[in-house]
């Protein structure tokens, strides 16, 4: 199987590299986009991806023949003239229950899913002072849901569930530190984060929330060394 690269530039391009042999060969280049692309996301199981850029566009794309198959306009249930310029600056492809498309507004703190034909499923909007997210995962369980869990500029991780993105649980990770980063354990029990300015691995369970020193650890890991 081929491994893919797709990569949104400033533009309003996407290039999609594969990388064979340890190289990157071009094997694509989209140009519909007219403005700064701000988020790519593929969905294998859709063998589609879709992006978002600041003109405030949706495109969706098939897999592997990058064919524009659906263009959708972000817009608002009201004509305020000074919103016009709204743009999703994170987007999701969700394939169960249903397939769908989720962008997150971040100016209006607003989740917005579409169905993949484009039309408008449902709006839900983010809580307390969580305005931006880097970093977020997919997953799924055992019951064909799928969930999104992120981390947001205010030190928490939020998990939502497709399509309606209704508020699963929140955790309260780095007390108001920003969530740069984090990662799941294989079998989805564990959340780590890391927090830089304390040289700390966060890590929470539905239990208990576990902070590791990681000058304590190397401190463990030399002293086992030895």
């Amino acid at each position: 199987s081929i491994k893919l690269l797709l990569c949104g530039t400033k533009k309003g391009f996407i290039i999609a590299y594969s990388l064979e042999n340890n190289n990157f060969n071009i094997i694509g280049k989209l140009f519909n986009h007219n403005d700064e692309i701000t988020s790519i996301s593929i969905n294998d199981n859709l063998n589609m991806f879709g992006t978002t850029s600041k003109d405030g566009c949706i495109m969706l794309y098939t897999l592997p023949k990058f064919k524009l198959v659906r263009t959708i306009k972000i817009s608002l249930n009201n004509n305020d003239k000074e919103k016009e310029s709204i743009f999703g600056n994170n987007i999701y492809l969700s394939s169960i229950p249903i397939p769908c498309v989720t962008v997150y507004i971040s100016s209006l703190k607003l989740f917005k899913t579409y169905s993949i034909n484009g039309v408008q499923l449902f709006e839900n909007n983010e809580t307390g002072n969580s305005t931006q997210f880097k970093c977020s995962k997919i997953i799924h369980d055992l019951n064909f849901q799928e969930f999104l869990i992120y981390g947001t500029n205010d030190g928490f991780i939020k998990i939502r569930k497709f399509p309606d993105m209704s508020l699963i649980n929140t955790i309260d990770f780095l007390e108001g530190k920003p969530i740069e980063t984090f990662a799941l354990s294989q079998d989805q029990r564990f959340c780590y984060t890391y927090d830089g300015g304390d040289n700390i691995i966060v890590a929470f369970d539905e239990k208990t929330t576990i902070n590791e020193d990681l000058r304590q650890s190397i401190k463990k890991d030399i002293h086992n060394t030895y």
